[in-house]
């Protein structure tokens, strides 16, 4: 791939947006494989690094912390990824019944897989 091919394919795309999500997927992989939880036997709980773990766990209703805000950023990827998805699909020539389909079906295919790791896995 030369550079005017690179260029052009990341002009496509909202760099921001996907730092963004790359960023939030990455500390969703970190506290899966509990790495918040080997820092927090590393640091002192009341040290300043030992605040900014205590963030990374979900809590009980005490204020809020970091990890509160993990779902809302999903939220506003969605909104904002579907604003371009939507645009992009439609300056192509789908119609809106087209995208109705091609939403409702992604939905299904999504929530078959949410039941198969809610009971499955």
């Amino acid at each position: 791939m030369n550079n005017t091919e690179l260029n052009s394919s990341l002009g496509k795309r909202l760099l921001s947006l996907d730092l963004f999500r790359g960023l939030t997927m990455f500390l969703l992989i970190a506290e899966g494989r509990r790495l918040y939880d080997a820092l927090n036997e590393m640091i002192s709980p009341v040290s300043f690094f030992g605040g900014i773990i205590k963030n990374f766990y979900h809590h009980e209703w005490n204020g809020l912390y970091f990890w509160d805000l993990i779902q809302p950023f999903f939220m506003f990827i969605v909104g904002v990824a579907m604003v371009y998805s939507l645009q992009k699909r439609w300056d192509r020539g789908d119609t809106w019944n087209q995208t109705f389909k091609h939403i409702l079906r992604r939905c299904l295919i999504l929530f078959l897989f949410g039941i198969i790791l809610a009971i499955g896995w």
